[in-house]
């Protein structure tokens, strides 16, 4: 493992326990009351939080990258944007074409709400893909927002009151709407109202940029960081009624989350242990098993319980291989072959793009 690769993997663990909590979620339906099913209740009842822990990951990773892009003078929006794409549209569009080919009826809404990108404002299609319509509208104004904060003589300074007036903002929005009787599914999925998640994650990418040392410090207090995340994500899963889940609950599901992206930046990572290179296994392939888990997990898991009716364990735990399979298979085929093509600038001639710059 070279040094660049292990700086990584700590994070591609995190990615791993976010994808893991998100099948926890949705495989155990299948069975809530088999073995497997009762004893991951607790921790299943949170299992959304895995999306606001794929939300602060971005967000430090997309600032960090722009940061140090801009900072070198060798941001592209259009380039940043075109990497973006190659890395979500192939195994999205094949998954949406696969699961439209399978419909009874074929409708071309379906495809509609992805081909807008509003599929978390438009219905139709997967409904756990909404997450990726936040995603693709972070990048763009990301692409455009985050270049002016490098160019500032302080950028640190000039960060800080506007990333805490968006902290600030996105709940209290949250709490006018349900106030207002806004439905907590739209207040769940739509992008105004999940802009915090995102924040919690460039507030930390913009401090390794431009306060590393204070990264390091708080990195360093491990105990107090995991502590800090259980707190937080017990707190939210105990207070469970939608009024508070889906307003103030986000904001302690973001702190636990960004409690354990410190904890990841600041882990050790010469001789990752066995169980942190498992899940980060699973985080370097967390695309593309979010992207089929529902449709797969589901349809494997249902057929299982038809042969073993009695035993939804098994179920569950042939859904979840299944879902790793294909996991692997997608992201051979459709994730690993357009990498060297996302590190490509077609400017110039298709030499690749330095590493500094990717």
């Amino acid at each position: 493992m070279t040094a660049a690769t292990a700086r990584h993997v700590p994070l591609d663990a995190l990615r791993g326990v976010a994808v893991l909590a998100v099948l926890g979620y949705h495989l155990t339906s299948l069975d809530a009351q088999s073995v497997i099913g009762l004893a991951l209740a607790p921790v299943v009842r949170l299992g959304w939080a895995g999306v606001d822990i794929f939300f602060v990951l971005s967000g430090y990773l997309v600032a960090s990258i722009i940061l140090r892009e801009a900072t070198l003078g060798e941001f592209d929006g259009w380039r940043f944007l075109r990497r973006r794409m190659l890395r979500l549209w192939p195994p999205l569009y094949v998954s949406l074409g696969v699961s439209w080919l399978t419909m009874p009826t074929r409708d071309a809404s379906f495809i509609l709400p992805f081909v807008l990108h509003a599929q978390n404002f438009i219905p139709g299609g997967p409904q756990h893909l909404w997450s990726l319509a936040v995603e693709e509208h972070f990048y763009v104004a990301a692409a455009v927002l985050i270049p002016l904060l490098a160019r500032r003589t302080d950028p640190w300074a000039c960060a800080c009151p506007v990333l805490t007036a968006v902290l600030i903002a996105v709940p209290l929005a949250r709490l006018m709407a349900v106030w207002i009787g806004t439905d907590v599914e739209h207040i769940y999925v739509q992008t105004q109202f999940r802009a915090d998640s995102l924040t919690f994650g460039m507030f930390v990418g913009v401090a390794s940029r431009y306060r590393p040392n204070l990264i390091i410090r708080i990195g360093s207090l491990r105990r107090s960081l995991l502590t800090t995340a259980l707190l937080s994500f017990g707190l939210a899963m105990v207070m469970d009624n939608p009024s508070f889940s889906y307003t103030l609950g986000l904001v302690l599901v973001d702190i636990g989350a960004t409690s354990l992206l410190l904890f990841a930046l600041g882990a050790r990572t010469e001789q990752p242990s066995r169980l942190v290179r498992m899940l980060g296994w699973c985080g370097v392939r967390s695309y593309s098993i979010y992207l089929w888990h529902l449709a797969i997990g589901r349809t494997v898991g249902a057929a299982a319980l038809l042969v073993v009716p009695s035993c939804g364990t098994a179920a569950i735990i042939v859904a979840l291989i299944a879902v790793l399979a294909m996991g692997q298979l997608s992201f051979s085929l459709l994730e690993r072959p357009t990498a060297s093509r996302r590190e490509r600038d077609p400017r110039s001639g298709g030499r690749v793009v330095p590493a500094a710059a990717r």
